[in-house]
This record gives structure tokens, C-alpha cells and sequence, in this order.
């Protein structure tokens, strides 16, 4: 009896040994489940976070490279506009100098051109301040030689003494010649308008010269 019961309870032992090993092996395949499982939704969820952050990563690497394409775009552009502004600058430059030169030369031609009119204006007025004095004493020694007719004889005098002295004096002196060119005298015509006359007629001559 002792014995029947010893067995019984080595069966009964090793009966609890199988369902605590059975129980052991249930609960690690729960938990090798529940960890899978829980292995899965964390890499899911790491997938999920690492597509979006490279949607994002994409999303701001296109938005940056936009940035410098248009960036690099402007500068060009801008460097387009400098070099035409410079090379508009440089042509106008180019023109004014050329204007300048022209202007240059211009003044000049102007500058030579008022000496050689002052050296003749000085040749002129020295001419007729020649003629002028050549003049003057051509008049006093007229005024010397010629007889003082009457108011009655005045006019039959007129063209015995006047006209044979203006031809002998124009034949004698080039530079008297002038004097054929003022009016006829009647009687002994005063030094003063003589020489205002002449001056009168020697200014216009050197105006229309000089113009």
C-alpha cells in the first residue's frame, strides 16, 4: 500500500513537473508574440517617421535648390545688366572722347583762326593809319598849293585846280588814290572832314572785309 502510494505520487509529481513546463513554454511563446508584435509596431512606426522625414528632407532639398536656381538666375541676369551698362558706358565714353577730340580741334582751328584775323585786322589798321597819314599830308600840301578862289569863280576854279591835282597825285602816289573817291569840292573843303569822311570810309571798308 505504501508503495501504490509512493508511485501515485512520483506520478503525480511528474504530472506537475509537464504542466509547468507546458505553462512555461506557453508563456514564452505569448511573450516572444507579444514582443514580435510590439518589434513590428515600433519598426513600422520607425518606417513611417523615417519616409516622412525623408518626404521632408526631399520637400526642402527641392525648395533649396528652387532657391539657388533663382538665385543664380537673378545674379546672371544682374551680370547681364552690368556688363551691357559697362559696355553702354564704355561706348558713350567712347563717343565723348571723339566729341571731345573734335571739339579740341575745332577750338583749335578757331584759335589759329582769330590770330591770323587779328594779324590781319592789325595789317588793316596799320594800312589805313598809313594811308590816313600819307592822306593828311597829301591834303596840307594841297591845301598849301591850291589858290583860295572867290564865291564868284568858285565854280569855274573848280575843275582848273581840283581835277589836274587829283590826277597828279594819284599818278604820283598809289596810297592818295583814295582821295578820287570823295565827292567833288567846290571850295577848299577844312582838314577835319576830310579826315572824318575818309575814317568813315576806311571803317566800312574793314568791316566788310573782316566779314
Amino acid at each position: 500500500m505504501e508503495r501504490s502510494l509512493l508511485e501515485a505520487k512520483i506520478k503525480m509529481e511528474m504530472k506537475m513537473e509537464k504542466l509547468k513546463e507546458n505553462q512555461l513554454w506557453e508563456m514564452r511563446n505569448e511573450m516572444q508574440g507579444e514582443m514580435k508584435k510590439r518589434i513590428q509596431s515600433v519598426r513600422e512606426e520607425w518606417e513611417r517617421e523615417r519616409e516622412d522625414y525623408d518626404n521632408r528632407d526631399r520637400v526642402e532639398m527641392n525648395r533649396l535648390k528652387e532657391c539657388l536656381q533663382a538665385e543664380l538666375d537673378a545674379r546672371n541676369k544682374a551680370c547681364q545688366e552690368r556688363d551691357k551698362a559697362v559696355n553702354n558706358m564704355k561706348y558713350h565714353e567712347f563717343l565723348f572722347r571723339e566729341k571731345e577730340q573734335s571739339l579740341v580741334s575745332a577750338l583749335q582751328k578757331c584759335q589759329e583762326g582769330k590770330k591770323e584775323a587779328s594779324k590781319r585786322q592789325e595789317a588793316a589798321v596799320e594800312q589805313v593809319n598809313n594811308a590816313d597819314w600819307k592822306y593828311k599830308i597829301n591834303v596840307k600840301a594841297k591845301s598849301y598849293q591850291m589858290p583860295q578862289p572867290d564865291a564868284r569863280n568858285m565854280a569855274g576854279q573848280k575843275s582848273q585846280h581840283q581835277l589836274p591835282d587829283r590826277a597828279a597825285s594819284s599818278h604820283s602816289d598809289p596810297l592818295t588814290q583814295i582821295s578820287s573817291a570823295l565827292p567833288p569840292m567846290s571850295a577848299p573843303v577844312a582838314g577835319k572832314e576830310v579826315i572824318d569822311i575818309f575814317n568813315f570810309r576806311a571803317k566800312t571798308n574793314i568791316r566788310n572785309a573782316l566779314s
